[in-house]
């Protein structure tokens, strides 16, 4: 935890898709990446304790139009 967040499940490989659950999410985490990975996605799950409050997550993509 000194660190911060960790890797709970790792891809094989570079992961495509990276799941971050911060407690009681990483249940759903886990299971969407087992999910994922039976459509052969590269998945990693990541663990980030809730007693870190400050975060910033960048993502490039489309907005899909629900910033309107």
């Amino acid at each position: 935890m000194a660190k911060g967040g960790y890797i709970l499940e790792d891809s094989i490989g570079a992961p495509e898709i990276i799941l971050i659950g911060t407690g009681t999410e990483l249940k759903l985490c886990t299971k969407a990446a087992a999910q994922l990975r039976a459509e052969d996605k590269n998945v990693r799950v990541v663990s980030m304790p809730a007693a870190y409050r400050k975060r910033l997550v960048v993502e490039a993509s489309s907005s899909f139009g629900w910033h309107k």
